[in-house]
């Protein structure tokens, strides 16, 4: 199945397209024999779902949901059981009860998930303040804190790469932050993700892999868990299987350009001379992904 798309004519709410994106793929990759590609203002919001088989074109059906936006997982859930009812497939486990939330705070974690993945320090600056103003409208908003942990964390990375004095204050943060969303829904996988990711920094690798494993059966098709988890697996020198993992990965997400960039950069140290003609069409096509 490939991913949804923005047909609007406002481009200026992009993220808020693809963050409702995300969020039903989520839904749907828990859907057995469903594969699922991921993608990478008002009170009200219309979704227009369409099921086109990927070989063909052929339409298969369509439907449009005009819906309350603080019901919005009750419409994810809604639809992601007629898809899985066309399909004639069961969902794999029962759906989650349906949550409401405030219509801006989750307007403003959308916003800092699009800024988030910029990478950039201007990106991660504006993404912190998106999360931060979630929290301020509603405190208890698990997706907020899960946004903040990831932000605090990658942003670790970039600072730790940079010489940045408070990459080790941010990795801090980061922990609290999942822990945080952990308690408020333990059946987050972006939390569960964020915190592997922060223990395996400070190389408490058993630790990590627990978390990581219960991301992925919270959501098996977590693309940019599997990057993570990648990383930290080639961070043990087991780069056969970090490899194959960046490449489910890629596979899941192929528009994703840090997924591309990471996958090659593994590639290029996987062995001499081995992949290095792959590693290379892929940084390349990593390049192309961003405009800047």
């Amino acid at each position: 199945m490939l991913a949804f798309a923005n047909l609007s004519e406002d481009k200026g709410n992009e993220y808020f397209s693809d963050g409702i994106s995300e969020e039903l793929l989520n839904v749907l990759a828990k859907i057995p024999g469903l594969k699922v590609s991921a993608r990478t203002s008002g009170t009200r919001v219309r979704i227009t779902a369409q099921l086109i088989k990927a070989a063909d074109g052929f339409h298969v059906w369509s439907d449009n949901f005009d819906r309350e936006l603080k019901d919005i997982f009750a419409v994810q859930d809604e639809i992601a059981g007629l898809i899985g009812e066309k399909l004639r497939l069961k969902l794999g486990e029962a759906p989650r009860a349906a949550k409401t939330v405030n219509p801006e705070a989750h307007r403003l974690a959308l916003e800092g998930w699009h800024f988030w993945h910029l990478r950039t320090e201007d990106g991660f600056a504006r993404a912190e303040a998106a999360f931060q103003k979630a929290l301020e409208i509603d405190p208890s908003f698990a997706l907020a804190h899960a946004g903040l942990a990831d932000n605090y964390v990658i942003r670790a990375q970039y600072r730790r790469i940079d010489g940045v004095a408070d990459a080790e204050e941010d990795l801090v943060r980061g922990r609290a932050e999942a822990q945080r969303a952990l308690e408020l829904d333990p059946a987050m996988p972006e939390a569960h993700a964020a915190m592997g990711y922060a223990l395996a920094n400070d190389e408490r690798w058993a630790e990590s892999e627990k978390y990581f494993q219960k991301a992925f059966q919270l959501n098996p098709s977590y693309a940019m868990a599997m990057l993570w988890h990648s990383v930290v697996l080639a961070s043990q020198g087991r780069l056969d299987s970090a490899l194959a993992e960046a490449r489910k990965a890629e596979e899941l997400d192929p528009m994703a350009f840090i997924i591309i960039d990471i996958s090659a950069e593994i590639q290029g140290h996987a062995g001499p001379g081995r992949y290095y003609v792959e590693a290379l069409a892929a940084s390349l096509r990593a390049a192309g992904l961003r405009s800047d």
